[in-house]
């Protein structure tokens, strides 16, 4: 036990290892677009094992990052230029169980790191790899910023959308007047109230009616809804 104890201490890791690593396992289940870490354990993040399942991991997690600064309008070209190269580095060493060994596979991880940011100098296998999912988690939460591209404003496409819409409805779509598109919005207007009145009543009402609550009540209601929706924004933004 004091044996394993010193080599976790030697690796740089400490007794919170174990805690660290599993805080690392769940953000790599929460990375946006998935990363396959089917078989790999808490250990293989902060020991010295070369396992298959971890080289695996390796090699997705690398080309990922690859994928994302090569993606990017703002990346500089020698940089991808470095990291593909460091990407590469990563391939050939895990692509055996001895070639990985002996710190080799962590040191090209490291390589990874030093063309993403010359300046961070990371030694143990736990910091490197918190490092690239850290990068990972902070690519995805700054594409969720970005604005939505403007939806369509081309008339193709919303007759399109009017024509499908009046297909389901059974209504005769025009294309030889000017005016198709309202005239076939009127007609499904008139489709959908017909379909709605031959529902039961019950179907089209609230599961509660909004009198059968008092005032302080609906405010707290309001309270509530507004209150568990800001927290899951915050775990939406915190768990990408």
């Amino acid at each position: 036990a004091w044996g394993q104890r010193r080599r976790m201490e030697v690796d740089g890791q400490g007794v919170a290892a174990s805690l660290r690593a599993e805080d690392l396992m769940e953000r790599i289940e929460d990375c946006k677009g998935g990363i396959n870490a089917g078989g790999l354990n808490e250990e293989d993040l902060y020991g010295r094992s070369t396992r298959e399942p971890f080289r695996s991991f390796c090699r997705e997690l690398s080309t990922k990052i690859l994928n994302v600064v090569s993606s990017s309008s703002s990346s500089d070209q020698q940089q991808v230029q470095l990291l593909k190269g460091a990407v590469n580095a990563v391939h050939r060493t895990s692509s055996t169980e001895s070639g990985s060994q002996g710190g080799r596979l962590d040191r090209t991880l490291a390589r990874v790191i030093v063309a993403l940011n010359p300046k961070c100098v990371v030694r143990d296998r736990l910091s490197i790899l918190e490092e690239l999912v850290d990068f990972l988690q902070a690519a995805a939460m700054l594409h969720q910023d970005q604005p939505p591209p403007d939806p369509p404003k081309e008339g193709p496409e919303k007759s399109f959308l009017v024509r499908k819409i009046a297909s389901q409805l059974g209504v005769h779509c025009s294309s030889s007047q000017s005016d198709a598109c309202e005239s076939a919005l009127r007609q499904c207007v008139s489709e959908v109230d017909k379909l709605t009145k031959d529902l039961p009543r019950k179907s089209m009402s609230p599961l509660i009616e909004k009198s059968h609550f008092s005032a302080k009540q609906l405010t707290l209601l309001r309270e509530v809804d507004d209150a568990l929706r800001k927290e899951y924004k915050i775990r939406r933004q915190t768990l990408v």
